[in-house]
């Protein structure tokens, strides 16, 4: 069996929210780059960012497979190239990406890259075929991408472990923004497995996201609620 090592994620629509910019298509129709400039982002750059530098850590290639804007001019999509390369400097820095292909709009991006497919846009998945996904609930499938596995005959099977669920050592933590000492308690051989580089959900499947994410930043529970908004990746 082996292995699919190639993550390919588009940027607009899939982490990058370019059709929530106010005005986004009459900035593009006057040939203006603005919108590639402000976009917000679709998930938590922070969680991104953690994941895809562990996935990099376990051998995967990390591409960006992204077009230019539908607009018949090149020096105005060489300026659009230009803005999406700024974006992902500037807002996903941590990140070393193998490869940015930032191609025009219509490139057929199965012609680019193998492996699995983050896309928005249902025609790019269906060109591309196994292994391309929509984006709901991006972070946690390419989390799950650490299972996968693909035989000799094209099936997708999962790496199983086992859960071991007995917590037999507690954890201290000092929070780095409001200096209060919380605790998790782990199985210790679980506990060994994550220090070694296994990702947190893979090692603790029995903690909450709240839990798992205070032993990744040491964040504690109320100050979490209060710079992510309670949301969870349960």
């Amino acid at each position: 069996m082996t292995e699919l090592r190639t993550i390919n994620l588009d940027m607009d629509g899939t982490f990058v929210d370019l059709y929530g910019v106010d005005g986004w298509l009459d900035c593009l129709l006057n040939k203006d780059t603005t919108p590639y400039e402000v976009a917000r982002p679709l998930v938590n750059f922070s969680a991104l960012a953690r994941v895809l530098n562990n996935r990099q850590k376990k051998g995967y290639t990390i591409n960006v497979i992204s077009w230019t804007a539908k607009v018949d001019d090149d020096d105005f999509n060489a300026r659009v190239a230009i803005a999406k390369l700024n974006y992902l400097a500037k807002r996903l820095p941590s990140v070393h990406f193998d490869n940015i292909f930032i191609v025009p709009y219509g490139t057929p991006k199965h012609q680019l890259a193998q492996g699995y497919l983050f896309d928005d846009e249902e025609p790019n998945r269906k060109a591309w075929g196994e292994g391309a996904y929509n984006v709901e609930n991006l972070i946690d499938q390419i989390k799950k991408l650490a299972w996968q596995i693909k035989s000799s005959n094209g099936i997708i099977r999962y790496k199983e472990r086992e859960v071991n669920t007995m917590r037999d050592i507690k954890i201290e933590i000092t929070c780095p923004f409001c200096g209060a000492i919380h605790f998790v308690e782990v199985a210790e051989r679980d506990y060994n497995a994550w220090w070694n580089g296994e990702l947190a959900q893979r090692a603790f499947p029995y903690l909450s996201a709240t839990e798992r994410e205070q032993l990744i930043s040491q964040v504690c529970p109320k100050c979490q609620e209060s710079i992510f908004g309670g949301e969870d990746d349960e």
